[in-house]
């Protein structure tokens, strides 16, 4: 279920507070309220504690009851290091992913390395950058275009539907030209 991460439930204020919450009695609450998926479970009693990776807020881990009663600090520190260790399993998920999608773009460089390489005409090496843009960005349509005589854009390889191949512009036409001069930058 989704709450909002306010001060206005135990979860969005156990997130904000970045400590453990704990209510012994819904009845006596007042620093929030419970939501209504709660209250329509007949919870009265509850202990919640954030979930941080790295700092940040993932998420809180919650234990209710539905009767009240108090929760013993030994019972809060046990969630805490119950959470730690999901934390500890998110950290390292997100570690293997990272490795994963380093070795896949490593990969992708690799095979770009020998593409660039093999081409023989400038033609086929501006086909095969506009390609890989396009495959590694999962876009659409890529183009590679060149600045002439500092005076005009040409496309000299598109890929995807290839509408924009050959098309020339004046330099003054293009946004791109604009943003580089302001920035310093020769054209």
């Amino acid at each position: 279920a989704k709450v909002p991460a306010s001060l206005e439930s135990q979860a969005g204020y156990t997130l904000l507070r970045r400590e453990p919450v704990v209510v012994a009695d819904v009845a006596s609450e007042t620093r929030f309220t419970l939501p209504e998926l709660l209250v329509s479970h007949g919870v009265r009693a509850g202990v919640s504690v954030p979930m941080l990776v790295g700092g940040r807020p993932v998420g809180v881990l919650g234990a209710h009851q539905r009767s009240p009663r108090a929760f013993s600090d030994t019972e809060v520190r046990f969630l805490v290091t119950v959470a730690q260790f999901v934390c500890l399993a998110v950290e390292h998920q997100n570690s293997l992913d990272e490795v994963h999608w380093r070795n896949e773009h490593l990969t992708r460089l690799e095979r770009l390395t020998i593409t660039f390489w093999t081409q023989t005409t400038a033609e086929q090496l501006y086909n095969a950058v506009a390609g890989t843009a396009l495959q590694v960005l999962e876009g659409d349509i890529a183009a590679v275009a060149l600045i002439e005589d500092r005076q005009k854009i040409t496309y000299v390889a598109a890929v995807g539907d290839g509408f924009l191949k050959g098309i020339c512009l004046p330099l003054s036409d293009c946004p791109v030209s604009d943003w580089m001069v302001s920035r310093g930058q020769p054209l």
